[in-house]
């Protein structure tokens, strides 16, 4: 989700500061500092969670309801929008706690922390694979189909021919 992107950058903007509290052993006003940054981030994300809920369908509709793109497409993936709308304040905790213990430190914990993420990401979306199947109609994975060969000529061509060049060549349109 684009929320994504707006936690990682700013969480990364306080690493420094957290840095400078810890390397002056300045340990209340960081605890301060963590609940400010954590609860700046819950009063951001949480009604943007909350609207997410609630408007699921419309901002599906708004993005994706074009083209190829059905209206049963868009309400399958509208009732997906609120599982992961809930997953950005988790994150936006987790990125600003891994700032704190890198501020220190301390990259095992984060790193430990990361595999355990993953680890319960995994478990959760094998068991969302097994429970959501019957509510949603859905069976198993969604994937792309298969580039066709012209397609992957066409993007190796754009990738390795110089600008402005020609297109001739083995990479040619």
């Amino acid at each position: 989700m684009a929320t994504d992107l707006l936690i990682t950058v700013s969480s990364t903007v306080l690493l420094p500061h957290f840095a400078d509290l810890v390397s002056q052993r300045r340990f209340s006003e960081l605890r301060g500092r963590l609940a400010q940054s954590m609860g700046g981030y819950l009063l951001l994300l949480l009604p943007v969670a909350a609207f997410l809920v609630v408007g699921a369908f419309s901002v599906v509709e708004l993005v994706y309801l074009r083209g190829a793109f059905t209206r049963e497409k868009a309400e399958l993936t509208a009732m997906l929008l609120p599982i992961l709308a809930f997953g950005a304040p988790a994150f936006s905790m987790g990125q600003v706690l891994a700032q704190v213990h890198i501020s220190g430190g301390d990259t095992k914990t984060p790193m430990a922390v990361g595999f355990w993420r993953v680890g319960f990401k995994a478990l959760f979306s094998v068991i969302l694979l097994v429970i959501l199947p019957l509510p949603l109609k859905i069976a198993g994975l969604a994937l792309p189909p298969p580039p066709r060969r012209s397609s992957a000529r066409r993007c190796c061509g754009c990738a390795f021919r110089p600008i402005g060049g020609p297109r001739e060549g083995p990479w040619g349109a």
